[in-house]
């Protein structure tokens, strides 16, 4: 059974993440404008479970998606990278969303 309170919890901290990290890749850039990863900001999950990252860059109507799942030992467990035509970025944000939730399900399934 899905419990609402744990629900919020999980999306308050995965938005608490997910503002560090921006704030820190906004931070990091050096002189010439190239974008220095952040080294340590990801957080693992707990209680054995699998995280799910997912991102998207557009441009021109072309869309290039990327999923990556993660055990808490920070284990690669399951990813996928697409094109996709998209007319606008929400439309990509949105693909590489749906992307996200059907590799899951693939990995789920098996």
């Amino acid at each position: 059974m899905i419990d609402p309170k744990k629900v919020m919890e999980n999306a308050v901290s995965a938005a608490s993440e997910f503002e560090a990290v921006k704030n820190q890749v906004a931070s990091s850039r050096n002189g010439i404008g190239v974008i220095i990863p952040p080294s340590e900001i990801w957080k693992s999950p707990k209680n054995g479970a699998i995280k799910v990252n997912f991102d998207y860059a557009w441009k021109n109507h072309d869309a290039d998606l990327g999923v990556v799942m993660r055990n808490q030992d920070k284990e690669f467990c399951f990813g996928n990278a697409r094109k996709r035509s998209c007319n606008s970025v929400l439309s990509a944000e949105t693909e590489a969303a749906i992307e996200a939730l059907m590799c899951a399900r693939r990995a789920i399934q098996g």
